[in-house]
């Protein structure tokens, strides 16, 4: 970890110690390739940090059977195409727009919608997350052992590339999950990272006690420096729902977009001509969610392209592979 980066992320810390700090501000500062290994009900699960660009971040979250789950590399496992794996998922974060954009199942080869991804990670990545001092530890804390009291606050165990470590110090956080029509409504959350690595963004431990709701997640082992066979997560092509409309002066284009498609290009190429002929159209764009609107001023459009001719809308993107055609032609 360089020094810079060691210093930014003080400075974080001490503008946000008057504010609360998040977990969206400990990972745009976070380590690209840290990781976390859980175990939660039998399961085990792998989560990787595996892009951190443009306040969007990319997680590898990896789940495989507690009991096939003994003395694995996990480095090397993922490398090797993670083995025995039962689930094994790609997901985009905005923190700007506080959205899960993307979610892809590299096991079932698809997307996956992120309706529930949202409701639980953009919450969690917005709490306020409040420093416990060792006296408030003793009684706020998590304890391994209800009621055991002992001479320093109780610590979870941690584990860093295989290698137990010994006597592990840590920061702890409270915080509560908003008032809301979930479970998790109105719970307090304990959490603990590690001191010692302040850029590391994983709790190794976060429970939640609170009458019959009793959770927790406990790390088996942790890392830095994992690599993906992926180098980035699979992205959706936008597509074109219906056929040119007129609409008070307008063309209205409708479209199906990814929500980080921020710049579209519209292109009519006249099939007519020979040879082809390529416009490029300027027009206005709504946007409500990733259904997309374009709308070009008729008599604009009526001015660039040839009446009669028949022409084929095209739109790209600022990623160079991504360029759709429309099935419905259009003639003006």
């Amino acid at each position: 970890m360089s020094a810079m980066k060691t210093f930014f992320f003080l400075f974080i810390f001490l503008a946000h110690s008057l504010f609360g700090l998040t977990l969206k501000d400990k990972f745009e500062v976070a380590e690209v390739g840290s990781y976390i290994v859980t175990e939660q009900n039998q399961l085990v699960s792998l989560l990787h940090l595996h892009t951190v660009r443009d306040h969007k971040l990319i997680f590898e979250e990896i789940s495989i059977p507690l009991h096939k789950a003994k003395k694995i590399d996990w480095k090397r496992w993922v490398e090797k195409g993670s083995p025995g794996n039962t689930s094994w998922i790609l997901y985009e974060m905005d923190l700007e727009k506080g959205a899960v954009t993307e979610c892809y199942s590299v096991t079932r080869k698809a997307w996956v919608r992120t309706e529930e991804m949202n409701a639980f990670l953009i919450p969690l990545f917005s709490l306020k997350l409040q420093a416990l001092s060792e006296e408030e530890r003793f009684q706020k804390g998590a304890t391994a052992t209800p009621g055991k009291v002992g001479h320093r606050p109780w610590g979870p165990p941690q584990t860093i590339e295989g290698k137990k470590i010994k006597d592990p110090e840590y920061d702890v956080y409270t915080t509560r999950w908003p008032h809301d029509e979930s479970d998790l409504s109105d719970k307090p959350i304990v959490l603990y990272f590690d001191k010692s690595h302040p850029t590391f963004p994983f709790p190794y431990w976060m429970q939640i006690r609170d009458g019959a709701l009793k959770f927790k997640m406990r790390a088996l082992d942790s890392g830095s420096g994992l690599y993906s066979p992926f180098t980035d997560i699979p992205r959706r092509k936008p597509f074109f729902t219906r056929s040119a409309q007129k609409v008070d002066g307008k063309v209205v284009l409708s479209l199906h977009s990814p929500t980080y498609y921020t710049k579209l290009d519209l292109l009519a190429i006249d099939m007519s001509a020979t040879p082809r002929v390529t416009h490029l159209i300027p027009f206005e764009k709504k946007v409500d969610g990733e259904a997309v609107s374009i709308q070009i001023d008729e008599e604009k459009l009526r001015s660039l392209l040839t009446p009669g001719h028949t022409h084929l809308w095209v739109v790209s993107s600022e990623n160079p592979d991504i360029a759709v055609e429309s099935p419905y032609s259009f003639v003006p």
